[in-house]
């Protein structure tokens, strides 16, 4: 068995068997994408959770890695986050019309069961989240697909 990476896409690794010459090419990222994503969905088995879907954009685009992590250690330390998985993008229509590549997030996160949500909890997020807007959507069934 020969593995290797690519060069061209070192996110791609190259498994090939010697006996019969089979060629199969992993994309690394989309792998460990896939891991993460079953690794939420088991947690939310697992653990009892009320799931909401979270949409974090900016005014101003102003990304530091710490901007997200506040956010979501002040819904750990307030609600008892159980989990969540993110994901980021360019937001299309705001390119388009103005030029301007502002990123904005959405984020699943499960709390824990029993927590109910009050125009006061949605204003307290607001609060969390200093950059810009936030969407608050209730999740009846988990899913997944557009975090690949």
């Amino acid at each position: 068995m020969l593995i290797s990476h690519s060069p061209q896409t070192p996110k791609l690794l190259r498994i090939r068997n010697n006996e019969t010459g089979e060629e199969v090419e992993i994309d690394l990222k989309l792998a460990r994408i896939k891991k993460l994503t079953r690794g939420f969905m088991n947690s939310i088995k697992l653990t009892p959770s009320v799931v909401k879907h979270l949409m974090l954009s900016q005014t101003v685009e102003s990304y530091k890695p710490r901007i997200l992590n506040y956010f979501l250690c002040a819904l750990k330390r307030y609600y008892g986050v159980n989990a969540f998985l993110w994901t980021n993008e360019i937001q299309e229509k705001r390119l388009e019309k103005y030029g301007d590549a502002v990123l904005h997030w959405h984020i699943l996160v499960a709390f824990e069961y029993g927590t109910e949500f009050t125009g006061d909890d949605i204003l307290r997020m607001q609060r969390y989240w200093k950059y810009g807007r936030l969407d608050v959507t209730h999740v009846r069934r988990v899913g997944t697909g557009y975090t690949l």
